[in-house]
């Protein structure tokens, strides 16, 4: 079942679980094209609300972040590898002005 969450709800979301791995694969991504293909997996989701941005970090202290994010649809039963995040990003600057990225978590 899809349900779209605030960051605020999103982050009472999280906190309710444990995930072991986040990851975000280029393929995954409705945007991408072309021949540069990569994996990269996170162990911890940070949330904030004011800037509005979802932070993906790793042990090792690297990190991906999301800025502009106005929702998080939540998947839990589209995927045999885990429940999917759709990131919904808005960029009023950008041709494509919404976007959304898939996350993988399990």
């Amino acid at each position: 079942m899809k349900t779209r969450l605030s960051l605020g709800e999103f982050r009472s979301y999280l906190s309710g679980r444990r995930l072991s791995k986040i990851s975000y694969l280029s393929e995954d991504q409705p945007f991408q094209s072309g021949p540069c293909r990569f994996s990269l997996s996170f162990s911890t989701v940070a949330v904030s609300e004011q800037p509005n941005l979802v932070v993906l970090k790793r042990k090792d202290g690297d990190m991906l972040w999301f800025s502009h994010v106005r929702s998080v649809e939540v998947d839990e039963d589209s995927s045999v590898l885990g429940t999917v995040f759709r990131v919904l990003c808005d960029f009023p600057e950008a041709a494509a002005k919404k976007r959304p990225y898939i996350l993988i978590a399990s």
